[in-house]
């Protein structure tokens, strides 16, 4: 229990309220596997006439926009999740979030990235995982000398319960 108050404590620390569209280099869309929209952030995106790509299960790719900020979509659904039980849903969190920002580091050279908070409505109940994602992702990219690691934040449109 003392892990995950501590990575909620950390993952708070990210944590800001504003619109993610807003965000000053690249954010982060959560999408279904086979290019689909999932949620009211992709469906925003497919609105302003941007192509959502087909990208692998838990799989990241950033496409550049003619203006900030970039996407980076992550493919955080699929037709088989079995995500109901707390324990794989925050596990999903932790690995997505790693992955993501090893792939913005090593192969965009992300500065910044901007997250919403992942799970929808399960609201903040997977902000300790993107936390041990970030320092998961962090720990590797330094391990393996790919650069600096890319400025994170969780971004929220609700006003944060202190």
């Amino acid at each position: 229990m003392q892990d995950f108050e501590r990575y909620e404590a950390l993952g708070r620390e990210r944590l800001i309220e504003g619109d993610l569209f807003e965000q000053p280099d690249t954010i982060v869309i959560p999408i279904m596997t086979k290019g689909r929209a999932y949620g009211v952030l992709s469906q925003t995106v497919q609105a302003r006439g941007i192509v959502i790509p087909d990208v692998p299960y838990v799989g990241a790719e950033i496409v550049k926009q003619a203006t900030k900020p970039d996407i980076m979509f992550l493919a955080f659904w699929n037709d088989e999740d079995n995500l109901e039980r707390l324990a794989a849903f925050e596990q999903h969190v932790v690995y997505c979030v790693a992955g993501c920002i090893s792939s913005a580091c090593r192969f965009g050279k992300v500065k910044h990235l901007a997250f919403p908070l992942l799970g929808g409505k399960r609201g903040m109940q997977g902000l300790a995982g993107m936390a041990l994602g970030y320092e998961l992702a962090a720990d590797d990219i330094d391990t393996m000398g790919w650069g600096d690691v890319p400025e994170v934040v969780f971004v929220t449109n609700k006003t944060i319960i202190s």
